[in-house]
């Protein structure tokens, strides 16, 4: 971002990392952690401290920490929990002095994000229908809750094999549900949870899908 375009209102510019981590008394316990945190404007990141510290701002408002605090406090248990989040400055040494920073930490569920190459195979079509019939039920407890991920991908659905638990994951880009969405095949469609053929009309008739 520019200073020009700073000026006219286009928020802060950010930078954002995403680490794995574990609890300070018990490393069995792992987490993610995303740190969203003000930086330069282009061309002023060599500027003195003093000069760097005049763009701070307010902090810009990710909604993934809105999406998670709404998910928390509903008692959401079909996506990895908050555990915990920090919204503070920078120190005199930041990047921005003063500019700020907002750290999220969220639980490492058990399971792995579902793998294209592995879910379709020929030999996991067990896979898939157990993945199927268990997101059913995950996507309507979502629904209830009003926030899924902007983007609906296969690998943000977590899946356990060895006991058949799921969770949604990837509300780094969250969006509000359609109150008036109803679930269907096309749905399955939308997770990559079934294939149709490339061409025109596809969505008439689901028996040629691939599932």
């Amino acid at each position: 971002m520019t200073d020009r375009q700073f000026e006219l209102g286009s928020g802060p510019s950010f930078a954002v990392f995403k680490y794995l981590c574990y609890s300070a008394t018990d490393s069995s316990k792992k987490a993610f952690m995303r740190i969203y945190f003000q930086i330069p404007n282009n061309g002023t990141e060599f500027q003195l401290p003093r000069l760097r510290q005049q763009q701070e701002a307010p902090p810009r408002k990710h909604l993934e920490l809105q999406a998670l605090k709404d998910l928390r406090e509903q008692h959401c248990t079909v996506v990895p929990a908050l555990l915990a989040y920090k919204e503070g400055r920078q120190g005199k040494d930041g990047l921005v002095p003063d500019g700020y920073m907002t750290h999220i930490v969220w639980e490492m569920v058990p399971g792995k994000p579902l793998d294209t190459d592995h879910f379709w195979k020929p030999e996991s079509a067990r896979l898939r229908e157990a993945v199927r019939t268990k997101f059913r039920y995950v996507w309507e407890q979502l629904k209830r809750h009003r926030w899924q991920p902007r983007l609906p991908l296969l690998q943000k659905i977590i899946y356990d094999e060895s006991t058949g638990d799921m969770h949604i994951a990837g509300f780094r880009g969250p969006d509000r549900f359609d109150p008036d969405e109803k679930f269907s095949d096309m749905t399955f469609v939308l997770w990559r949870l079934a294939r149709p053929p490339r061409k025109s009309g596809w969505e008439k008739d689901p028996t040629k899908w691939a599932w």
